[in-house]
């Protein structure tokens, strides 16, 4: 990839991809999950630099729940013995 002359551009034209994937995929993140789970979300983006002077982007969003369950004991070890 040639160095990028105008970073600015780039920089701005990836923060518009991921406002447009966040924005169109609001929606569906919300049904998908709620407000009680730990949501991730993913952006992922390829530049690509054809040789002739044009930098191609493409951006990825991937989003998911992560539901998690603990379970918390305390023992104490003066007690006796503790066999694994």
């Amino acid at each position: 990839m040639t160095k990028i002359q105008e970073p600015e551009r780039l920089i701005k034209q990836l923060s518009a991809n991921t406002t447009e994937l966040l924005a169109s995929h609001w929606p569906q993140v919300v049904a998908l999950c709620g407000t009680d789970e730990e949501l991730k979300i993913g952006i992922a983006h390829t530049v690509t630099d054809d040789g002739m002077g044009e930098l191609t982007t493409k951006s990825t969003i991937s989003f998911g729940c992560r539901i998690k369950d603990v379970v918390e004991h305390t023992i104490d070890a003066s007690q006796g013995e503790f066999e694994l």
